[in-house]
């Protein structure tokens, strides 16, 4: 008793190698000691781990120790932790042999297909009042390792076990099953298994992309394991995957639904090894559509969209009208469904400015009525009923015209703009413009001097009628009183060709049109032209006659095709022979 308590007064300061010899000291006392050798070479561990881990003297007497207080497992995992330092020798195996084959022990592995720390497990006998003694101890201590927890994986946790009948029942966050008692049995000397299912992948590690009635799952692989995924929509889970690819893409689904997936994974055995769940959203049907609608410099009307968050599998557009709506646009396309736009007339100039009005329907099938719709109105203006003024500048090379219209607002499909330049030429067509709301033009010339003397006018027109205002267009041109002769005879410069046709009933002027380009308007039925022949080779020229009435419209008179032939000239010399 004495030097029992002389040995335990020197441990109170002393470092690892005076706690191993205390542990050394109790072990060569018996097994009456054995749990002051387990304490003593514990704290031998703690206060040198290193040391320990590499010291087969400590190994050899912890083996020992946790043997003589019935701690097998853990006297097991000693001794493993002593073979892996090359030095087990013949105590060493003398101890394995015992307690794998002469103590009634036989083997239980705990395995996980995925790492798993700190899982507390129950190992109770299946006839708790038929356990001996030495058996209701052994079990005993391996509960209490057991309680701490034990980090199960591919490669197991062996557990030393009396031969018996038990229930194995595990508890852990990432534990999905045995979690209620299951049945195992245990021979001495021979190896049993429990394979623990675990909850994997963990929710947050799952890769989940809702759509449109569609859900793009993904997960973490798990090494030579094959996938099971199951949905579940409001009913009974249905398997909708089989694979070893860790991805599927689920599609048909309701919209705007809750749903939960099951992924079971199974080893190479078959057998289940690990469970997990997901939920998805899909997206909710569009509640809100914002819409725009313009008048274009084409006299077409520009409807836009934007859906708000949410789906939709088509989009409608309508105009509305007194006469009932009409649909312009009916779209199921995914990628212009969110935001798109649509063209619709033209909407020609009347004589009244109107609005037209545009409904934007969201759509979710099968549904009978749109899920969100909004309207939008364009307003077209009046036709310009003429052109009030018309402001010229001239600088640096070009003519710069502006103008005012009646009404201000009014449009047309263009404007069609006109110069004067001396007699007979009452307007000459210098350019267009094809914008509706259009109020100025510009264009070079070569002699701003000139130009200066040039009055302009604007005619607006709609298609192919002008819309003409006898007051602007007060031309001043008129037939010549002299013919051809006596004007040559006067020295006058004569015209290439001289025009006349006769009147048209209700006209209130003429376009002639030259070649591709050239257009004049003239009053009277009759218009000298200048300029179609060339000294240097033959030309040709087509020129049309339309008469235009009081509303603008065209009608076609008379078209001539005119051809001038080019004769090669004498040379000097040849022509004084």
């Amino acid at each position: 008793m004495l030097a029992t308590l002389s040995a335990r007064g020197r441990a109170a300061g002393a470092g690892y190698e005076s706690l191993l010899e205390q542990g050394r000291f109790y072990l060569e006392r018996g097994a009456n000691y054995g749990a002051d050798a387990v304490r003593a070479l514990e704290k031998a561990e703690q206060e040198n781990p290193e040391r320990a881990g590499s010291d087969p003297q400590f190994l050899s007497g912890l083996a020992r120790a946790y043997a003589l207080t019935a701690r097998f497992t853990e006297a097991y995992r000693a001794l493993g932790r002593w073979e892996r330092l090359g030095v087990l020798g013949p105590e060493g195996e003398a101890l394995r042999t015992k307690l794998l084959s002469e103590s009634g022990l036989g083997r239980l592995r705990v395995t996980s297909a995925v790492a798993l720390t700190r899982v507390t497990v129950r190992l109770d006998p299946a006839d708790g009042g038929r356990v001996d003694v030495s058996t209701r101890k052994a079990l005993e201590r391996l509960g209490e390792l057991l309680a701490r927890g034990i980090d199960p994986g591919p490669e197991g946790v062996i557990l030393l076990v009396p031969e018996g009948k038990y229930r194995f029942s595990g508890e852990s966050p990432r534990l999905y099953a045995p979690r209620e008692p299951a049945p195992v049995e245990v021979w001495a000397g021979d190896e049993a298994e429990v394979r623990l299912v675990a909850l994997y992948p963990d929710p947050a590690a799952w890769k989940v992309v809702a759509g449109n009635r569609s859900a793009s799952l993904s997960w973490p692989a798990l090494p030579q394991a094959t996938f099971e995924l199951s949905r579940e929509v409001g009913g009974a889970p249905e398997v909708i995957y089989r694979g070893s690819a860790p991805a599927f893409a689920d599609a048909g689904l309701p919209v705007g639904v809750r749903v939960r997936y099951t992924l079971r994974s199974f080893g190479p055995r078959g057998d289940l090894v690990a469970v997990s769940s997901a939920e998805a959203e899909t997206l909710p049907p569009v509640s809100r559509v914002v819409v725009a609608a313009k008048l274009g410099a084409d006299l077409r009307v520009g409807v836009s969209w934007t859906l708000g968050d949410g789906t939709a599998d088509r989009v409608r557009v309508v105009r509305r009208g007194r006469r009932g709506d009409e649909v312009v646009a009916d779209l199921s396309d995914p990628a212009a469904i969110a935001s798109g736009s649509v063209s619709d007339g033209p909407f020609l100039p009347g004589v009244e400015g109107v609005a037209v009005a545009y409904r934007v329907e969201a759509w979710v099938s099968p549904g009978q009525t749109p899920v969100a719709a909004a309207e939008a109105t364009a307003e077209v203006p009046p036709l310009v009923e003429r052109v009030t003024e018309v402001v010229q500048s001239i600088e640096r090379g070009s003519v710069f015209l502006q103008w005012d219209t009646l009404p201000r607002d009014g449009a047309a499909q263009g404007y069609a703009i006109y110069r004067q330049r001396g007699d007979g030429a009452e307007g000459e067509l210098v350019g267009k413009v094809e914008d509706p709301f259009a109020r100025e033009f510009e264009y070079a010339v070569e002699d701003p001097v000139k130009a200066s003397s040039w009055r302009h006018f604007v005619v607006p027109f709609v298609g192919d009628r002008y819309r003409l205002d006898p007051e602007v267009l007060a031309f001043r041109g008129r037939p010549p009183d002299e013919t051809f002769e006596r004007r040559a005879a006067r020295g006058q410069r004569l015209p290439d060709v001289g025009l006349s046709w006769a009147p048209f009933p209700a006209a209130v002027g003429y376009a002639v049109g030259i070649g591709d380009g050239k257009e004049v308007l003239v009053k009277k039925p009759y218009l000298e032209i200048s300029g179609l022949q060339s000294p240097l080779m033959g030309t040709a020229h087509q020129v049309k006659v339309f008469a235009l009435d009081a509303e603008g419209r065209k009608t076609g008179l008379v078209t001539l095709e005119i051809r001038y032939e080019h004769y090669p000239r004498l040379a000097p010399k040849e022509a004084d022979r």
